[in-house]
């Protein structure tokens, strides 16, 4: 073979780079050409240079990246320790008002127990004030029962002693005198009434001195007669005749004298109220017979026996 002048057979190919751009970057094809080792160290420069400007570009966009990343998790890191001091309080606060709860129900069973105590002392004392109440009512009922048989003791001992005062008389208006002869003034009493009576119908006659005795005032005279007819009559007609002081002989003016039924003690009280009733209740009589009380409104009405202040809702 024959050889060209001025050429060498033992020559390298040259790389020349040829850029083609993509949207991802520049990358370079390389093609074989003839050249010096020269422009192969400043191709490899070039791509160096490439490839480091990529890689800046990549580490500027990823440090972009990494900073926004970074800001969005530190803000995202504040707002999550934000939420947890928030948290944080609110478990604060809940613990504070759990506290405050549990205090309240503390107080709250306190005062139900309190209470509780309080109800089963009331029930107790309910229980013990009805148990008062029901021995109450049977004492009442005791007290009730005595008061019935004490005053029906009384209107029996009451009719007892009314019963034997049933002969006797009350003399009131004549004075007292030494060695007075009581008796005799009685029969001149009955003489001059149209009664006749003799000394032996004349069973007793005495004074007797009141429990307050008025200054000035004479005793009374109690006259008992022989029977209760007797009595009536003496009372009936002495009343009619109106006697005085001068019919059975004594000296100086003449004074009225009275004579009335005798009462018991009871009685003459129950008939000072009887007359005060009566009389704010107009009734127009009112008379003793027999040692028991009438009232009468008026002629037209009836007779009305009073025997004890509870019949004066009679009236």
């Amino acid at each position: 073979m024959f050889r060209s002048p001025n050429k060498l057979h033992n020559s390298e190919s040259d790389l020349t780079n040829v850029k083609e751009t993509s949207g991802t970057g520049t990358s370079y094809v390389i093609t074989r050409k003839r050249k010096h080792d020269q422009d192969l160290e400043e191709l490899f420069r070039l791509f160096t240079k490439d490839m480091q400007d990529t890689i800046k570009n990549w580490k500027t966009d990823f440090n972009k990246e990494l900073t926004k990343n970074t800001k969005e998790l530190k803000l995202e890191i504040n707002n999550v320790r934000k939420e947890y001091q928030e948290m944080k309080s609110s478990i604060k606060d809940l613990n504070v008002k759990q506290t405050e709860i549990a205090q309240e129900v503390k107080i709250l069973q306190n005062s139900f127990q309190y209470h509780s105590d309080q109800y089963d002392d009331f029930n107790l004392k309910i229980t013990q004030v009805t148990n008062d109440i029901k021995k109450l009512e049977i004492m009442e009922k005791t007290v009730e029962e005595v008061n019935r048989q004490n005053i029906k003791l009384q209107r029996d001992l009451n009719a007892n002693e009314q019963r034997e005062r049933q002969s006797n008389v009350e003399v009131i208006g004549i004075p007292e005198t030494i060695n007075e002869d009581l008796r005799s003034y009685m029969s001149k009493i009955a003489t001059k009434a149209g009664l006749q009576i003799s000394l032996d119908d004349i069973l007793e006659v005495h004074r007797i001195t009141p429990k307050v005795r008025i200054q000035g005032r004479p005793r009374m005279i109690i006259l008992k007669l022989k029977s209760r007819l007797l009595k009536d009559n003496f009372i009936s007609k002495v009343r009619k005749y109106h006697p005085t002081t001068k019919d059975i002989g004594l000296p100086g003016d003449a004074k009225s004298i009275f004579v009335y039924e005798n009462l018991t003690t009871y009685n003459k009280g129950l008939l000072k109220k009887i007359k005060d009733i009566a009389k704010s209740k107009q009734y127009q009589f009112i008379w003793v017979k027999n040692g028991k009380i009438y009232v009468r409104k008026s002629d037209t009405f009836p007779a009305i026996h009073i025997n004890s202040e509870e019949d004066f809702t009679k009236l």
